[in-house]
């Protein structure tokens, strides 16, 4: 499971950073197992302490700092049953991180497209592809408050961001401004888009 894990890792690239089990490193960290036939419990540890590649996991896994998440699987009847183990799991938390628009904030495209989402809401205006929305508005709605919880979106929504999203966006429209923009507009061509939908 480890070396699948691993070959995973060389092939997904900066992806794998994201959605696989990293140190801050970005080193695949220890893989605990454990047998309970037929079953293999497997998990990740979440810390960075320096354990070896593959350990046994303890007995206590609830009382055990670092072991806080883990999975029990009947394995597959077939030889390849680590890759398919392994594929499920990042297949998983990259569902997750879709999920949450994660993957859009690590990327520059992604933030110009969560930003441009963000004050279509704010400002609870129509898509199209000609709409453009004035940067210093969307930034003294976004300053009203500053906590960055939740936003009102239209049609009674909310839009929950971290703080720590929040100043992405915030970088993002400084350096439209400080590139002389002084309105937001759809950062995608309309080839490239659903046309019923607001994101790519």
């Amino acid at each position: 499971v480890y070396d699948a894990m691993e070959n995973w890792r060389s092939g997904l690239g900066n992806l794998f950073d994201l959605v696989g089990p990293t140190r801050r490193s970005g080193d695949t960290t220890t893989l605990g197992t454990a047998i309970d036939n037929p079953r293999l419990i497997i998990s990740w540890y979440s810390s960075d302490d320096e354990l070896a590649n593959v350990v046994e996991l303890p007995r206590d896994l609830f009382g055990s700092p670092g072991w806080s998440s883990w999975q029990m699987r009947r394995l597959p009847r077939t030889r390849a049953w680590p890759w398919l183990v392994t594929k499920d799991e990042l297949v998983d938390s990259l569902s997750k991180l879709l999920e949450s628009r994660r993957l859009s904030l690590n990327t520059t495209d992604g933030i110009a497209e969560v930003s441009w989402g963000l004050a279509l809401e704010l400002h609870q205006a129509s898509y199209s592809s000609s709409t453009s929305i004035k940067i210093s508005d969307t930034v003294a709605l976004i300053d009203a408050n500053p906590s960055g919880a939740s936003f009102p979106g239209r049609w009674g929504t909310s839009i929950a961001l971290s703080p720590a999203d929040i100043d992405l966006v915030r970088r993002h429209l400084a350096g439209l401004t400080a590139n002389g923009k002084t309105h937001i507009s759809d950062p995608w061509s309309s080839e490239n888009r659903d046309v019923s939908a607001r994101f790519l």
